[in-house]
């Protein structure tokens, strides 16, 4: 699952390159990300939209 940085977290970064492939979830909710160093929580991502790709 990929996952985007908000922008106030990487300000004047495209949204491509603020987003990220998960590459565990840990028992304290955190997430570690392919090719990103550190944890983070869910709140410094975007929320989730599923319908955004759909036309």
């Amino acid at each position: 699952m990929n996952v985007t940085f908000r922008a106030e977290i990487m300000p004047g970064v495209e949204r491509e390159e603020r987003t990220y492939r998960i590459k565990e979830v840990l028992p304290n909710h955190r997430v570690r990300l392919h090719d990103f160093p550190g944890e983070f929580r869910e709140t410094a991502f975007e929320r989730i939209n599923f319908l955004r790709d759909k036309v």
